[in-house]
């Protein structure tokens, strides 16, 4: 049992460096890094593709499904195919634990919203 928390804590904690890097790269001045944008685009496209195979595979529908959640909450005890581990919001749980309660739709609409800046970013700031 407490290797499993182990593992659930290490899936949890491996988030954060995609999610940084996510929201991160936006704070980072082309003249620090001139490929910075184009990174940080095609960085959002691969993060969004994986998502978007994952939950093809997985739910065969067309929406978003983080492999590394599934498996964090497949290991507390949650079926593969349920809406608690496929519906579920690594950064809504990151940001309770942070005492700030924002709800997983904000979450997704605050990312749907930063992968919108980064697209125009790519196009007209490249």
């Amino acid at each position: 049992m407490r290797f499993r928390k182990l593992i659930i804590e290490t899936i949890f904690w491996a988030h954060l460096p995609i999610i940084v890097i996510w929201f991160g790269l936006f704070f980072i001045p082309k003249s620090v890094w001139v490929g910075r944008v184009a990174f940080h685009f095609w960085y959002m496209v691969v993060v969004l593709i994986v998502q978007f195979l994952f939950a093809l595979v997985i739910r065969r529908k067309f929406t978003l499904i983080c492999p590394l959640t599934t498996a964090m909450q497949y290991l507390r005890g949650h079926p593969i195919k349920s809406r608690k581990n496929y519906d579920h919001s690594y950064t809504s749980e990151f940001m309770k634990r942070m005492r700030l309660n924002i709800s997983s739709n904000q979450v997704n609409l605050f990312s749907l919203a930063s992968f919108g800046v980064g697209i125009v970013l790519y196009i007209w700031f490249r």
